[in-house]
């Protein structure tokens, strides 16, 4: 799940890698590639926004914009995507 200050949403099983024909511009940076790695290790537990962020070293606000410019959503619609129930 990521838990942001507002709500929490479900994790989802299956996230290894990115859905393909989102990305703006070319391959993923090495940071949303960690982001990426991150969430799907940890879909199991309360994901927290800003702990997201300092893992891949970046404010809150700019892992979110530069997430969603280079995978072409939100962190929590990624999470959300595959598995809307949490299971």
């Amino acid at each position: 799940m990521l838990r942001t200050a507002a709500h929490t949403l479900p994790g989802a099983v299956g996230l290894l890698q990115p859905r393909g024909g989102y990305q703006k511009g070319g391959a993923q940076s090495a940071v949303i590639k960690n982001c990426l790695q991150y969430i799907s290790t940890h879909l199991r537990e309360d994901l927290r926004l800003e702990e997201l962020a300092h893992e891949c070293g970046l404010c809150s606000r700019s892992l979110s914009l530069k997430f969603k410019a280079e995978v072409g959503c939100g962190i929590p619609e990624y999470i959300h995507r595959d598995n809307p129930h949490g299971v």
